[in-house]
């Protein structure tokens, strides 16, 4: 099964900005650029990089974290291969109605929601601690993790 689309979480994102990414970040992101493999990333998501992305680079000492962190958004919505994809009332009940069944943060819920809406796996860098207990349900709604799936692109 070769994997050509996924919804990205934020860690996925995240990591290719990150001073030793994690293996294959960088293939993905050329594949994402050639319009290989199509990325589909939700506001909530965007919403978070543009967080996270600013928080690293205040750390790093990078001058204007903020506007650094607004062009990597920018350019990760400009690539050929990545869609953002829009929120309407039949996922935001999904979410609802999933964010019942699992204690994990509404930015996560959504990506499991985008995924199932887009028919391409919810793809996170690890499983998170938060994420364990539901571990096989999460499978069973395509959740995955980055290094399963490295060698599938």
């Amino acid at each position: 099964m070769k994997v050509d689309c996924g919804v990205l979480d934020t860690s996925v994102l995240v990591e290719y900005i990150t001073e030793e990414p994690t293996r294959g970040i960088d293939d993905l992101f050329g594949r994402i650029m050639e319009g290989k493999f199509r990325a589909y990333l939700t506001p909530l998501t965007i919403s978070e990089v543009v967080y996270v992305t600013h928080r690293i680079y205040r750390e790093a000492g990078i001058s204007n974290p903020n506007e650094n962190a607004l062009n990597y958004v920018n350019w990760l919505v400009s690539l050929s291969g990545t869609e953002v994809l829009g929120l309407d009332i039949d996922a935001a009940r999904a979410a609802g109605e999933l964010k019942k069944r699992f204690r994990l943060a509404l930015p996560d819920i959504f990506v499991i929601v985008s995924a199932i809406s887009v028919g391409c796996p919810a793809i996170f860098l690890k499983l998170e601690s938060e994420m364990e207990p539901y571990e096989r349900e999460l499978r069973d709604l395509g959740v995955v993790y980055w290094e399963e799936i490295t060698s599938l692109l």
